[in-house]
């Protein structure tokens, strides 16, 4: 049975080992092979093309476990031509001889070239209440889609990144990122734990 994740840093193993994310830790504590989609300065629509892809080549079925965890609305990612200058590919992903390139506010201070200009141009023609409008309407076919293809095991983590409604049960985990956290925005390892603990039950119910 597989657990399928997809989220931004909140859900990665930034800062705390390789398979010390909370998927992982649930993973072992329930015998579960993990599924690892979430990666460090993820958007949400990476959150929904990665899980709708892994459901339309039949990589997971109904039966098994799905984890959301939405990030900033205004993040986006977009196909760069530049190679990825980061050794990670949980930071930089390369796709198709370039790399997606993930913007979110701040990446005009770390992007360079093309990339910064890009940053800056993509800020500066960014609109809370047009985000929130494509939020919205993607999330809900999303779910939609989701119970369209019978997948009941599906479960989103909230936390300050994002503020959202859905039928499928939702567990707020952003007092545990409030007391454990690394800078404000990550989990320690003893986050990554804690998330894990309040998640068990409804991964094994």
């Amino acid at each position: 049975m597989n657990l399928l994740v997809g989220g931004c840093s909140f859900s990665s193993p930034f800062n705390v080992g390789p398979v010390e994310s909370y998927p992982h830790v649930l993973g072992r504590k329930c015998n579960l092979n993990v599924i690892d989609e979430a990666r460090v300065q993820g958007s949400n629509f990476r959150i929904w093309r990665s899980l709708v892809q892994h459901i339309l080549n039949g990589s997971v079925t109904p039966e098994d476990n799905i984890i959301v965890q939405y990030t900033e609305k205004h993040r986006q990612e977009i196909w760069s031509p530049e190679p990825p200058r980061h050794f990670d590919s949980f930071v930089e992903e390369p796709y198709d001889g370039g790399k997606l390139f993930r913007f979110k506010f701040g990446s005009d201070q770390y992007s360079v070239g093309l990339e910064k200009s890009l940053s800056k141009l993509m800020l500066r023609f960014s609109n809370e209440n047009y985000n929130n409008d494509i939020f919205d309407v993607q999330h809900t076919m999303f779910c939609d889609f989701l119970k369209h293809r019978g997948f009941n095991r599906v479960l989103f983590v909230k936390t300050r990144y994002c503020d959202f409604d859905s039928d499928f049960p939702v567990v707020d985990c952003d007092d545990i990122l409030e007391a454990h956290n690394l800078d404000g925005w990550h989990l320690t390892n003893k986050g990554h734990n804690l998330v894990a603990k309040r998640l068990i039950r409804f991964i094994q119910a």
